[in-house]
């Protein structure tokens, strides 16, 4: 059965994130802010595409860098 209203995905998320190591921390980060994308919280959505965009410098993927910035760019 599917609950609405929780912040289940939130925190299985957030906790993938903590649990995972580079560059599979970039996949959780993306879905998180794509999460908060869904849900309308801009803020949010920025703040991890942000986390997921120094993620994608520090493993030098300019393809990933380049995918993130259009993502962010949508947000504007």
């Amino acid at each position: 059965v599917y609950k609405q209203d929780t912040s289940s995905a939130e925190d299985i998320l957030k906790d993938a994130i903590e649990n995972v190591t580079a560059p599979q921390d970039v996949d959780f980060l993306m879905r998180l802010a794509q999460y908060y994308v869904n849900v309308g919280d801009t803020e949010n959505a920025r703040t991890y595409y942000n986390q997921a965009l120094d993620r994608a410098r520090s493993l030098n993927n300019p393809q990933l860098v380049a995918h993130i910035n259009q993502a962010l760019d949508r947000l504007k």
